[in-house]
């Protein structure tokens, strides 16, 4: 497990398992080491506070927002993407999914191709105090609804939800969720999805908790990758 000795791990936790492990919801394996970032971990101390998911509005999330005092939201653009890649890869390894950036995965290859339109949004949770990336977030159009198999504009997919070990643990999972569930309100859709893995139970208890009801998986043809989906009425 990189990283073991993070100063991170001294924080006191104040959630559940299951929101700790909600930045892996979404989790499908490569490896990858960031050189330098455990050290760059020594000035950062225990108790940091975090603020409130609806501190943030949707409409400012063009802009940088502040997630707490040493992380900050904003769009992700291309020069992003080998970080973003690189934090995908590694997690894909922890919980034991493959991945293809060629395919399944292009899109984090073209960062502004696939999230710069108007009907998507990909964030990068950014360390200013380290100058590094913690964290990723997105939304986008799926390719069609689960029931008519036809593309659905009302529709809007939660995704590429992901953070590096060292950041887990302190809500920022749910405050992100919280973030895109108004922003998808703001950008007219009212309806979203997710696709997740079975595996992966306490992340899925949360879910229900954020009002998240199952459905059936809309990508059946890979079920060693998600097996498991759900909705949200926005």
């Amino acid at each position: 497990m990189p990283f073991p000795n993070s100063p991170h791990n001294r924080f006191r936790s104040t959630e559940t398992q299951a929101e700790q492990n909600l930045f892996m919801f979404m989790a499908k394996p490569t490896p990858f080491q960031q050189t330098g970032f455990a050290e760059k971990w020594t000035a950062f101390e225990a108790d940091c506070p975090y603020a409130s998911a609806t501190d943030a509005t949707a409409s400012a999330l063009t802009e940088q927002v502040a997630v707490s005092d040493t992380l900050m939201l904003r769009a992700a653009s291309d020069d992003d993407a080998p970080a973003i890649r690189a934090l995908f890869a590694l997690t894909q390894k922890e919980f034991g999914f493959d991945y293809d950036f060629n395919e399944r995965e292009s899109d984090l290859m073209e960062i502004e191709l696939h999230y710069g339109g108007k009907d998507a949004y990909m964030g990068v949770l950014w360390d200013i105090e380290n100058d590094t990336l913690a964290g990723t977030v997105a939304l986008r159009r799926p390719d069609y609804d689960h029931t008519t198999l036809e593309p659905d504009p009302d529709c809007v997919e939660l995704c590429r939800v992901y953070a590096y070990p060292e950041y887990r643990g302190k809500g920022l999972g749910r405050k992100l969720v919280t973030m895109m569930i108004e922003k998808a309100r703001q950008m007219g859709y009212g309806r979203m999805v997710l696709e997740s893995h079975s595996s992966l139970v306490d992340a899925l208890r949360l879910y229900k908790r954020l009002g998240f009801c199952e459905i059936p998986p809309y990508t059946p043809d890979d079920p060693d990758y998600s097996d498991y989906a759900a909705e949200l009425r926005l």
